[in-house]
């Protein structure tokens, strides 16, 4: 009997410790359901130097601006941290998860807030965080204020916002392997009607205060320059959408040599004014229905826009999931926006 109580009571002891040492790895486990391990390939290709940018002028100038504001050290830092506290992450996906940090930072400098829609990318700017001083500093040096980190506790889908992020984001950066992935898939909603007919009728001058960040346009000539590209751009869509309304067009025509993205951000413009179930067809067919042949080996194509089965979009501006992660990714972490001066976008 009393070899029986021993036993007893060493498998009580035996479970307590479980249950305490599952307790305290709980927050981890949950802080890190977005970064398990993905079964996407991130060696199998290396992020483009300066951001990826689509023109060298006037874009060049702020890649060096915000590289010139991230000291070594400081890079060094947040990396170490990184890796230390999210063994799940490999060296490989950190690189392209920091790339990808970089290019919303560099949104941040063009518009007023930019919801923030990867959970993965989100995990760097929390790390980031953690070092107070070194990030006000970048902030400081980067575009003169602070870039806030703000959750939205309680997230409403923002469709809309995230359709004008995917237009600004793929006017701005050139296609690279792993947006689908990381963002979730692109182009999955129309720009807002309110939004197209502003490009549409506003002066550059209005669209800079109303829909851009006209305080660092201000200050930093090349960020000035890059809003007034995007600005350009936007009208020259807005044009040709409405000629080809004009026209009698349903459907937005691909001209002829025309890279797959410019085609995809011209309809975001194209259907703004006409139904969503339009649009989704539309999207469907065009985007979507990627054949297998031109997938990749995670079951995604190389394009902003397609992703095999997986993948998850969020709209509320929280997370997206990497298509096949481990243990798969709902897509509804922490919802977060910025802007340099405060304030989420919801």
């Amino acid at each position: 009997m009393l070899v029986f109580f021993v036993i007893l009571a060493i498998a009580f002891v035996g479970l307590m410790i479980g249950v305490s040492a599952s307790g305290k790895g709980g927050s981890r486990q949950r802080r890190s359901r977005a970064t398990r391990r993905p079964a996407v390939d991130y060696s199998a290709a290396t992020p483009p130097v300066k951001l990826g940018l689509r023109q060298a002028e006037p874009y060049q100038a702020l890649a060096d601006r915000l590289e010139a504001a991230i000291p070594a050290a400081y890079a060094d830092q947040i990396r170490q941290r990184v890796l230390t506290e999210h063994p799940e992450i490999t060296p490989e996906a950190y690189d392209w998860y920091w790339f990808e940090l970089k290019r919303y930072f560099a949104m941040n400098a063009v518009l007023p807030h930019v919801p923030m829609f990867s959970e993965r990318v989100d995990v760097l700017w929390h790390e980031m965080l953690m070092f107070t001083r070194e990030y006000q500093q970048f902030c400081d040096r980067f575009v003169g204020r602070m870039i806030h980190h703000v959750p939205n506790t309680a997230p409403t889908p923002i469709p809309h916002e995230r359709a004008w992020f995917d237009w600004v984001y793929t006017r701005m950066f050139e296609e690279t392997l792993y947006v689908s992935h990381i963002w979730g898939p692109m182009f999955r909603h129309p720009l807002s009607p309110d939004r197209v007919k502003a490009l549409e009728t506003e002066s550059a001058d209005q669209l800079e205060m109303t829909l851009f960040n006209r305080q660092a346009a201000e200050q930093y000539p090349e960020v000035r320059g890059m809003i007034r590209k995007l600005i350009a751009e936007a009208k020259e869509q807005t044009s040709q959408a409405a000629a080809e309304r004009q026209l009698g067009h349903t459907r937005p025509r691909r001209a002829e040599g025309a890279i797959a993205t410019d085609f995809a951000a011209m309809a975001l413009v194209f259907y703004a004014a006409d139904s969503l179930s339009e649009y989704e067809s539309f999207a469907e067919e065009e985007f979507m229905n990627i054949p297998p042949d031109k997938r990749d080996a995670s079951g995604c194509s190389s394009t902003f826009y397609a992703c095999g089965s997986g993948s998850t979009s969020n709209d509320n501006g929280g997370g997206s999931g990497d298509g096949g992660s481990g243990g798969g990714d709902s897509g509804s972490g922490s919802s977060c926006g910025s802007s340099c001066g405060g304030g989420c976008s919801s």
